[in-house]
């Protein structure tokens, strides 16, 4: 690899035995490789394609929604969640996605996720200064180094936010079975759910009113990020032991806590404090800050920890489709 290349690992990526390296990974792991040039259907939200003849209105670069995928890497990336990467950057602009580019940059080994998901927000929001026009992005989308995701998701994660100009979140499972999902849907939605009203129908584009979504799969607009730093207060402990409130300051360490945990009352428990950690806690600021907050149904996301974790395993203990969360799967 050249010292050119080793500066731009994208550029390195794009090379012919990278891409085929990615092919013949997808291909033993019974997904579609990059060098196919028709989209297959295999899983929900397989092969999502935007609606013909769709143009962004209001993008940094006229017609194309640039997506800035941001990843922070402890120690290991997943071989799965690496080809899906070089497949995106493959695909970035091809005909079937020609209104989205993809970037790709990460946050290696950095144990503090808070701290390494806040300076990916410092750089994403870095890039949007008038003197950083031509790398300005529309999209922040965050994904963990354990994550597999179908085709064309990210594209999909990107245009629902940038149209909803709101955080939108995929549905993740913990790497455990029946411990439920990192999303904490609006009490309505709860509600209509217990009342048999409305169901988790995967593959389908439809987003859910959240209170908090998980960051292990989620898109943040430019927007809301501008708004969380620009306004978001930030209470601060002196050296006399006083609290003084200041709007999102920069750290000796350089970057700002704009992942920062926090507590916060609790929106099902009256009185009661939620710990709420990072990826949480930004969902609080930006609706503290009037912006809302999505889950959507329409990826089927794989979080690999022993094997592939889907909302199924998050839903049910055996793994089985035995709830009413999963009838329609």
């Amino acid at each position: 690899m050249s010292s050119d290349e080793q500066k731009n690992p994208d550029a390195a990526m794009k090379h012919t035995h990278v891409i085929k390296m990615a092919s013949e990974k997808e291909k033993r792991a019974g997904l579609p490789g990059p060098d196919q040039q028709n989209i297959t259907e295999t899983t929900p939200g397989e092969g999502w394609v935007p609606p013909e003849g769709y143009v962004p209105q209001g993008t940094a670069q006229p017609g194309v929604i640039r997506v800035w995928l941001g990843m922070t890497i402890y120690r290991s990336i997943v071989d799965l969640t690496m080809t899906c990467i070089m497949r995106e950057i493959i695909t970035s602009g091809s005909p079937q996605y020609k209104a989205f580019q993809t970037h790709y940059r990460h946050m290696s080994n950095d144990a503090l996720v808070d701290r390494a998901r806040s300076r990916l927000c410092q750089f994403f929001l870095y890039n949007a200064l008038p003197e950083k026009s031509n790398e300005m992005c529309d999209v922040l989308m965050l994904v963990d180094a354990d994550i597999v995701w179908p085709r064309g998701t990210i594209q999909y994660m990107a245009w629902k936010a940038w149209e909803t100009q709101s955080i939108v979140g995929g549905l993740v499972s913990k790497r455990s079975r029946g411990d439920g999902l990192a999303t904490q849907f609006c009490k309505e939605w709860e509600a209509d759910f217990k009342a048999e009203k409305v169901t988790l129908d995967f593959g389908v584009d439809e987003i859910i009113p959240s209170y908090y979504v998980g960051s292990a799969f989620t898109a943040y607009p430019l927007s809301v990020l501008q708004d969380i730093h620009d306004n978001s207060p930030i209470p601060v402990t002196m050296r006399d032991g006083s609290i003084k409130v200041m709007t999102m300051p920069l750290t000796v360490q350089g970057f700002r806590p704009y992942f920062l945990p926090m507590l916060a009352e609790s929106e099902f428990h009256e009185g009661n404090v939620d710990y709420l950690s990072e990826d949480w806690a930004i969902c609080k600021r930006a609706r503290d800050l009037g912006h809302k907050v999505h889950a959507t149904t329409l990826p089927w996301l794989r979080h690999y920890g022993n094997h592939g974790f889907t909302p199924k395993d998050a839903l049910t203990k055996d793994g089985s489709a035995s709830t009413d969360v999963m009838k329609k799967v």
